[in-house]
């Protein structure tokens, strides 16, 4: 029986394909599977780690529409309205999962919801990719709250808000900022709410990678080791 949990964690604690197939033994193709629909489901490696080894091996077994358990199958029919709720403006899984839950008590647990629906949706849903130059187009895919700009007259004048602190500083203001419907949506705390919080934040960032600097160098040149030897490892595979 494949050790999911352990395979899982070795890819997340950035080991390559090389080095996870020479610990657990695993045919690669089994193992970019499970990498492929791990990162589907979206999920990070803690929530997947808390469930049983049972459910584990059913998320990663991949479903087909005509195998599936009772509950799972009931659970893949409200895929479709769960999909068009999520649209609405505040709509969360989480949300949507408790409203599941209340008419299915012995239904998914949260995590294997998410996972589900992101495989759904993935199988579901076409990629359209789009090549473009850096800088050319900006694309916005958001439908939540509109953005309230104050003072419109000031920001026609070169007098807004970031006007003094130069083009730098306004990027990567904008880059990470996040109004309450947004965070809402990403179910994550605001980081930053004006420029003093901003600032604040920056500083924490700031100070934690000052107090791990000499351990982040060490890990960066064992990770360029791995990496070379990884590299070496799948040239050699190959040839």
């Amino acid at each position: 029986m494949l050790n999911i949990r352990h395979i899982l964690r070795l890819h997340t604690q950035n080991q390559t394909m090389s080095e996870i197939i020479i610990q657990t033994g695993i045919y690669r193709p089994i193992l970019k599977k499970i990498i492929k629909d791990f990162k589907e489901s979206k999920l990070s490696f803690s929530e997947i780690n808390e469930l049983s080894d049972k459910d584990l091996e059913e998320l990663f077994e991949k479903p087909q529409e005509n195998l599936l358990s009772k509950k799972l199958q009931t659970l893949y029919d409200l895929f479709p309205e769960i999909d068009k709720e999520l649209k609405r403006t505040g709509v969360t899984k989480v949300l949507l999962w408790e409203e599941y839950k209340k008419k299915h008590p012995d239904g998914a647990s949260c995590t294997a919801f998410r996972f589900h629906f992101s495989r759904w949706k993935a199988r579901k849903t076409p990629i359209m990719r789009q090549n473009h130059k850096a800088g050319d187009k900006l694309f916005i895919d958001f439908a939540g709250e509109k953005l309230m700009i104050i003072d419109i007259d000031k920001l026609m004048n070169g007098k807004g808000v970031c006007a003094e602190l130069g083009e730098e500083v306004y990027d990567d203001y904008w880059m990470y900022y996040l109004t309450k419907d947004m965070a809402q949506a990403l179910e994550i705390s605001r980081p930053y709410t004006n420029l003093k919080s901003y600032l604040e934040y920056k500083q924490r960032g700031h100070d934690i990678l000052e107090k791990h600097r000499e351990e982040i160098e060490r890990l960066n040149e064992e990770e360029e080791t791995d990496n070379d030897e990884g590299n070496k490892n799948d040239a050699a595979n190959e040839e």
